[in-house]
């Protein structure tokens, strides 16, 4: 592993394992995570060193993982090969927590494949989500059989992730899968995936029935999908975060924080909106 120190200069940050190989870096929880060929992924601990986060892949598996991503709170996500399956990293939960798939999506009547219950993962921090390529009965004998998750990445609250041969041939995988695209939704997110440009923003957040809304400057630029609001309890231990992330960090300055025990309305959000900072005094 490399870091660049900048000037065309490139910095050693040691060698996680013994592979030859590393894939899938990905950015959580304010820590840098690689995954190796053998499907063991590592995190960087400074000064060249790396500790080992556990074996991603089942047992057996004859590679490991590709891609990675975080996403929803303290999960990280990563994608491996031959059978195209979702991994989700969480260093907080115990071993034997049953974890249930988030996938929601009709599953496809394929001929040669059936969707089937994955078994546990090697390392118990490592859940499988969705195994989206099983054969029924049948050992891979060639790479050429193998599939992959291509991509993983965020956008509108949801995590997506692409589908296709190992190879990257347009030979090898079967046409009703290569190509495809799916998603899943942890709890109900409201997001707006645009740059907020420079300047003060005025930005509220609203839980309101059966919605999540996202206003920007007084304008609802978002809402969630709709929800039962008795299946969601919010009762929590953890701390409440604003501007903290487990990909990135808010980059700027926050004033005027306000929780209101109830949702405001579209008249009172605006009216918020307009009024100027207070950049004199202590919020």
């Amino acid at each position: 592993m490399y870091r660049y120190a900048g000037d065309k200069r490139w910095e050693d940050c040691g060698q996680p394992g013994q592979c030859r190989r590393l894939f899938g870096l990905a950015s959580f929880g304010g820590g840098l995570y690689v995954t190796a060929e053998d499907g063991r992924c590592y995190v960087y601990a400074g000064d060249r060193n790396w500790r080992e986060c556990g074996l991603r892949h089942h047992a057996g598996e004859q590679r490991g993982g590709r891609r990675s991503e975080s996403y929803f709170g303290h999960h990280c996500y990563g994608g491996t090969i031959p059978r195209a399956e979702v991994f989700r990293y969480n260093p907080l939960v115990a071993p034997g927590v049953p974890v249930e798939a988030l996938l929601s999506e009709p599953k496809p009547q394929r001929r040669v494949r059936r969707l089937a219950p994955p078994p546990e993962p090697a390392s118990p921090a490592w859940t499988s989500v969705r195994r989206f390529l099983d054969p029924a009965g049948y050992e891979f004998q060639s790479p050429n059989e193998w599939a992959r998750v291509t991509s993983l990445t965020t956008f509108q609250g949801k995590l997506f992730a692409s589908l296709g041969s190992c190879t990257s041939s347009r030979l090898d995988a079967p046409c009703d899968f290569r190509g495809t695209v799916w998603s899943m939704e942890a709890g109900r997110n409201v997001s707006y995936d645009r740059d907020l440009g420079p300047g003060w923003k005025h930005l509220t957040a609203v839980r309101r029935g059966d919605r999540l809304e996202l206003y920007v400057d007084g304008q609802l630029v978002a809402t969630s999908a709709a929800f039962t609001p008795a299946d969601y309890d919010l009762t929590t231990q953890c701390p409440l975060r604003i501007g903290f992330g487990e990909v990135d960090y808010f980059s700027g300055k926050i004033r005027e924080v306000r929780l209101c025990q109830r949702a405001l309305t579209a008249d009172e959000i605006s009216g918020l909106a307009a009024e100027q900072p207070s950049l004199g005094r202590t919020p």
